[in-house]
């Protein structure tokens, strides 16, 4: 029969036609495939350009050469574009001036160089004639399948309006110290006239008792004009340095005290603190409490010691308290002797000043010679005063 003389030809045919079928099966199964896939991607592609059309901030990816091969819809709005096609292959140098392109491409080829990137650089951009707009750009590195760095992509953001609100603020604020320094510079003045009005009434006393109440009221008020001097004359109007304000408060002193004052020897450890005004009014009338009182009692004329010594600490410790400590070589204070209770006006002022106006903890000892010591917190806070009642250093 024809099946048995062509038996091996029919069932070779009939191979073939079954591996062109499986053939074909196969490339319309990867077709369908490679479809999907292309759909797939036409869609990421499409998610992701929506994603960077809807930021504002200008988005671009460049090749090795600095050419744009992609830019979102708010930088090629910048440009004057509204195509892709537009920007592609173009470069700073055809925007920008030179020397902004110029700085532009070496960040770049130095991205390309290194691998490193360029995290918020503030850039100046001028183009054309218009006015300087500011810009903060991070550039990172694109890198290839082996790891190679094959373009950079950038985003910047404009921050003019932020760069104007600082500037404005800056203003403001040496505005503010002007006055500032204006305003310290007259309470000076105003304090040094009363100062002047207490020496010219105590120049018309006859007797030394009230001589010294107007002496001592003096030198409370030249104690707090020289505050304010200090403070329109330093570069913080807000806080004074109280190692240069220690060592002129005491150079006043000496003067107000020439006897004792010229043999005494004045040891002084000053740290260098910035007060806040609040603190430095009444930190500086207490130092000059202590100090006029060490010079006023500590050394009667029959008890000199050889070498009279005043010594003056001024430090802060690691929890934020300020450490004020005058103490001398004396003749100290009677055994009997209640600090807490006495008449004496200067210590009442300065008990009144520390925990009133401090808030902090005043020890007097005065076994050998006299010390006083001061404490309070910096921000004078009753909760950092609570945390230091365990004691004095």
């Amino acid at each position: 029969s024809f099946y048995s003389r062509h038996k091996k030809v029919i069932w070779f045919f009939i191979g073939i036609v079954g591996i062109q079928f499986i053939l074909i099966f196969y490339l319309l199964i990867s077709r369908r495939k490679l479809a999907a896939t292309e759909r797939a991607l036409k869609r990421e592609h499409r998610l992701l350009q929506a994603l960077m059309d809807t930021v504002p901030d200008h988005i671009y990816f460049k090749d090795r050469q600095s050419r744009f091969i992609r830019n979102n819809r708010s930088h090629l709005q910048s440009f004057g574009f509204e195509r892709q096609e537009d920007a592609l292959g173009r470069t700073d140098f055809d925007f920008f001036r030179k020397e902004f392109a110029e700085e532009a491409f070496q960040d770049e080829q130095k991205i390309m160089e290194t691998g490193e990137p360029i995290i918020n650089k503030v850039e100046k951009i001028r183009k054309g004639d218009k006015d300087f707009s500011f810009f903060s750009s991070t550039k990172m590195p694109i890198r290839d399948e082996e790891g190679n760095v094959a373009g950079i992509m950038g985003i910047s953001r404009d921050i003019s309006r932020n760069m104007e609100d600082s500037q404005k603020i800056r203003n403001a604020l040496a505005e503010k110290e002007v006055l500032l320094k204006e305003i310290h510079h007259r309470v000076k003045n105003n304090l040094q006239i009363i100062s002047s009005l207490l020496n010219l009434q105590m120049a018309t006393v006859g007797d030394k008792n009230l001589q010294d109440v107007f002496r001592e009221a003096q030198s409370r008020v030249r104690s707090m004009a020289l505050i304010h001097e200090s403070l329109y004359q330093g570069e913080d109007v807000g806080r004074l340095d109280m190692k240069s304000y220690v060592r002129t408060l005491i150079n006043g002193l000496h003067q107000s005290f020439q006897g004792i004052s010229g043999r005494v020897n004045f040891q002084m450890s000053i740290q260098d603190i910035p007060i806040p005004i609040d603190l430095a009014v009444p930190g500086g009338l207490i130092l000059n409490e202590l100090v006029s009182n060490v010079l006023k009692h500590a050394f009667p004329d029959k008890k000199v010691p050889a070498s009279p010594e005043v010594r003056i600490r001024l430090e802060m410790d690691e929890n934020g308290w300020i450490l004020m400590e005058v103490s001398d070589n004396g003749k100290g204070m009677p055994v009997d002797f209640d600090w807490k209770n006495t008449d004496s006006l200067g210590l009442k002022l300065v008990r009144i000043l520390t925990e009133n106006q401090l808030r902090g903890i005043l020890d007097i000892t005065g076994e050998t010679g006299t010390r006083i010591e001061v404490r309070f917190p910096v921000e004078g806070s009753p909760e950092i005063l609570k945390a230091g009642e365990g004691g004095t250093s």
